[in-house]
């Protein structure tokens, strides 16, 4: 998400772009990075404190949190924990990347100059971040809904 700024930045708003020092990018760069890492740290840390693989009862099979027993109170307050977790850890930077890949193949689209590489480029990164990430999230946050909801359109297939 960071990457994607400042190519945002150097794309759309160039010459804000180039009136950053080096300096100041790199302490920018620096200090984000490090924020970055601190909340991740401590988003994480609930997770290394929680059983995280369960036998299956009645048969041979051992599973991650995938099958918590949510029936107890610690578990049951890590089902609002995750579906936070997976909109301000995924939800909030896809649109905040997909409003950034928007607005520069927007303006590169605008452009005198052909910029198609380009173009097809960020769609590109932008595509493969989505495959990537977005099937594990979309799962995994409907998987939290069904517990809570009781209800999932996984169950309608």
């Amino acid at each position: 998400m960071c990457i994607s700024v400042m190519r945002y930045l150097a794309v759309v708003h160039p010459f804000l772009y180039r009136t950053i020092s080096k300096t100041s990018y790199a302490s920018l760069s620096y200090a984000t990075s490090l924020s970055i890492w601190i909340v991740f740290a401590i988003a994480m840390t609930p997770e290394f404190l929680v059983q995280q693989s369960y036998r299956v009862l009645g048969e041979e099979l051992v599973t991650c949190h995938d099958i918590h027993p949510y029936e107890k109170a610690f578990n049951q307050a890590l089902i609002p924990y995750r579906l936070s977790l997976i909109c301000l850890g995924f939800i909030l930077p896809s649109l905040v990347i997909a409003f950034v890949y928007g607005s520069i193949i927007y303006h590169l689209n605008r452009s005198s100059s052909d910029w198609k590489h380009y173009m097809w480029a960020s769609t590109l990164v932008f595509g493969i971040f989505l495959v990537c990430f977005a099937p594990y999230e979309i799962f995994g946050g409907q998987q939290y809904i069904v517990i809570v909801f009781g209800v999932g359109w996984i169950d309608s297939l």
